[in-house]
C-alpha cells in the first residue's frame, strides 16, 4: 500500500500557560512557554500568555516554603 503525498491532520491541543506549567510538574513558566516556542513540545498552542511576568503559582510557593526545625 503506498501513502505516498498523503496528508495526515493531526489535532493541536489549546491550553493556558498556567495548566501547560502544572502538566510539566511546575516547571518554570517562561521554560514551559519557550518550549512551545522553539517547537520542543508539538502540537500544542498556549493561549493567555500575554501576561506571564505576573505569573502565580500558589502551589510553587507553598513548595518552596522552609520552616523552622522543631526544638529538641
Amino acid at each position: 500500500m503506498d501513502h505516498e503525498g498523503e496528508e495526515v491532520a493531526i489535532a493541536e491541543e489549546i491550553l493556558t500557560a498556567e495548566q501547560f506549567h502544572r502538566r510539566m510538574s511546575h516547571v518554570s513558566i517562561k521554560t514551559a512557554c519557550k518550549l512551545v516556542k522553539d517547537k520542543h513540545v508539538l502540537n500544542l498552542r498556549l493561549e493567555d500568555v500575554s501576561d506571564i511576568d505576573n505569573f502565580f503559582c500558589e502551589s510553587c510557593v507553598y513548595a518552596k516554603a522552609t520552616r523552622k526545625s522543631v526544638p529538641k
